[in-house]
């Protein structure tokens, strides 16, 4: 969603305005001689006289030309320049999977308002069933490993066993639990629930599409049946209370623009609306074939 803007007018004293100054004029050089040139007519005094070029007042308002007296005038130099209405990156996240499945269930789509946190989709994945029953062998794995190794602490008490058994149940209990807390970090990377039981693993696993933060989905790529890589976006959401424009700048008129420069910009899906700021960012690098940078 890009809004194009109008115009932008820039000056060396900050203060930008949307009117692009032109100055049009035809002039001839004198001769060497005393004739006037023969394509020129003659005024009574035998000096050349200047042809009048006339231009279509339409033409004019579409080119943004006026005309001025020949004098003195404000040196203050303003631009019009095109540009575009972006979304703030700073408050811009896409969504994604982690792992590849289908979307069993879709519950945002473009335009709706989200929070954070907000479920915007499900998706069924095998291999999160699998990481499930894996934590359910570990988490086992770990409880007996854990009553072995105080069975043994007490049987060594009684002097009923040797602190070489006690030891070696020892070291199956601490690799046991190593085993589970790996099982365990990859369960929450994905963000999905330790199983309590194996009625909680289904056939397929679960997954949620999370928005990270709240604002408007701008962006909706998943589609209900549809697989999903962990490539691809699913959704984007954006917190539109703040947008960014950014504005196309030639090479030519850099020397008039600066950072903190006030900005005036207009939109054609807003008649009659100013808005004003100021130039936060030029960038570093100028564009090989356009010539032009991005303020």
């Amino acid at each position: 969603m890009k809004y194009f803007s109008n115009a932008l007018s820039c000056s060396p004293n900050g203060v930008l305005s949307f009117l692009a100054l032109a100055y049009l004029g035809l002039s001839l050089s004198s001769c060497k001689d005393s004739k006037a040139s023969p394509n020129l007519p003659e005024a009574h005094d035998g000096a050349p006289a200047f042809r009048t070029v006339k231009i279509d007042a339409d033409a004019l308002k579409r080119l943004g030309i006026r005309s001025e007296p020949a004098g003195g005038a404000n040196s203050a130099a303003t631009l019009r320049v095109p540009g575009t209405l972006d979304y703030n990156m700073n408050k811009y996240a896409e969504v994604g999977a982690l792992l590849e499945g289908r979307v069993s269930q879709v519950k945002a789509t473009v335009g709706d308002h989200v929070k954070a946190g907000q479920v915007l989709a499900t998706l069924v994945v095998p291999s999160i069933a699998n990481a499930q029953a894996d934590y359910l062998t570990a988490a086992a794995a770990a409880s007996a490993a854990h009553k072995n190794l105080e069975r043994e602490e007490n049987l060594l008490k009684d002097q009923l066993t040797t602190a070489r058994e006690a030891e070696s149940a020892k070291s199956e209990a601490t690799k046991t639990e190593a085993e589970l807390a790996a099982v365990s970090s990859k369960l929450r990377a994905l963000r999905v629930e330790l199983p309590k039981n194996r009625e909680t693993v289904g056939a397929a696993g679960s997954y949620a599409l999370i928005s990270p933060m709240a604002g408007v989905v701008v962006k909706r790529e998943a589609v209900l049946g549809g697989f999903l890589e962990p490539n691809r976006t699913a959704f984007a959401v954006a917190d539109l209370s703040e947008l960014w424009a950014t504005l196309d700048i030639y090479e030519s008129d850099l020397s008039y623009l600066h950072v903190g420069a006030r900005v005036k910009l207009t939109f054609d899906a807003l008649q009659g609306k100013v808005f004003e700021g100021t130039v936060a960012l030029l960038e570093p690098q100028l564009g090989h074939s356009s010539r032009s940078i991005r303020a």
